[in-house]
């Protein structure tokens, strides 16, 4: 059971990196920052943003388009 739940988390979370990838290259920040709070949570991108402004959220896009969504 516990392979086959780890087996699906990963499916979604490449699934949602390539949703932020699609966004990183066809539309704004606005649109990814959406995404990535899909993904994390409002809190978790708010709090990044704050630390690491724009650039930091569009990084954080690369990262998780790249690697998937953990």
């Amino acid at each position: 059971v516990g392979q086959i739940l780890e087996t699906i988390l990963g499916f979604a979370g490449r699934q949602a990196g390539d949703q932020i990838a699609k966004a990183l290259k066809e539309q704004g920040t606005a649109v990814v920052k959406k995404h990535l709070i899909g993904a994390y949570g409002k809190d978790v991108i708010d709090s990044y943003e704050k630390q690491y402004g724009e650039e930091g959220i569009l990084e954080l896009a690369r990262r998780s388009a790249a690697e998937g969504v953990c």
